[in-house]
């Protein structure tokens, strides 16, 4: 049990570094003063960060929560399940009304641990911004009304 406990102590905190890690701009991307022409800066969010964090949710909520829907569906003993359905407290809850012991108690608190660790990446990911350079002169549409003596409607103008 102690051993388990050091593990999630260990995972909790390197998590941690590495959502902090997430938000740091890095020496070697240099914000030059001026876009160069015909381009300009946006801000972007890492989806490289939160895309990963979505998979990695998905993959540790995905079960838990249809285990948690089917047990509350079911009505009687299988109500103790429903916490499941709630994204990483699910497990701990499950855990601390459920006599569970050894491999099962190991079971939910990976669980938990993993679906902390995507909810840690979504955020991060949406959270910090990075600075992307895009042309000017892409595609714009836009919608425009039209009125001519036929009558009136709408019509799609801009740059192709």
């Amino acid at each position: 049990m102690k051993t388990l406990a050091r593990l999630a102590v260990l995972s909790f905190f390197s998590l941690s570094l590495s959502f902090g890690a997430a938000r740091t701009v890095h020496a070697e991307e240099p914000i030059p003063p001026q876009a160069p022409a015909g381009y300009h800066y946006e801000q972007s969010s890492r989806m490289e960060v939160a895309g990963p964090g979505i998979a990695v949710l998905a993959l540790s909520y995905g079960p838990s929560f249809t285990f948690g829907a089917i047990g509350a569906a079911s009505g009687g003993f299988g109500l103790l399940a429903a916490p499941l359905m709630v994204p990483v407290a699910g497990p701990l809850i499950v855990m601390s009304t459920w006599d569970v012991t050894g491999e099962a108690r190991a079971w939910l608190i990976a669980d938990s641990i993993v679906q902390f660790a995507g909810l840690s990446m979504i955020i991060g990911g949406v959270a910090s911004k990075k600075l992307v350079l895009v042309r000017n002169d892409g595609l714009e549409v836009e919608v425009r009304p039209i009125a001519t003596p036929q009558g009136a409607g709408i019509g799609l103008g801009g740059k192709f």
